[in-house]
């Protein structure tokens, strides 16, 4: 899968997933800091990626309110265990057991309750 990992998404997740045989471009890899939500999506949209978060609030509102166009969106909500490893937990439960589900103008919400998908309002 070709993931764009926003800035909130730790170094060693982005390791982790490459290990894991996923295409990874981190944000802060291509030398944006603190950037507009918009240009993040749009960044993704350029590089034919799913968005991979965990600001879930203003992506989720973006992409439905806005309108804006997005390959997938990924939001992570760890709950109480930030760490990486945990979030690299959470992570590899969603491959195993969606392995080929097509996110397109999808978002999924992965928590440690459960997995949710969000077709795209039309």
């Amino acid at each position: 899968m070709r993931l764009l990992a926003d800035e909130g998404i730790s170094p060693i997740t982005i390791k982790w997933l490459r290990a894991q045989g996923h295409q990874v471009i981190g944000v802060r890899e291509q030398g944006i800091f603190s950037a507009e939500d918009s240009i993040v999506l749009a960044l993704a949209l350029a590089h034919r990626a799913i968005l991979l978060t965990r600001d879930v609030a203003d992506f989720s509102r973006m992409s439905y309110l806005a309108g804006e166009p997005h390959l997938g969106i990924m939001m992570v909500r760890p709950g109480k265990d930030q760490t990486p490893q945990h979030i690299n937990q959470l992570l590899a439960d969603y491959f195993t057991k969606y392995p080929d589900v097509d996110l397109t103008s999808r978002i999924v919400v992965i928590t440690p309750r459960r997995i949710r998908f969000r077709p795209p309002l039309e």
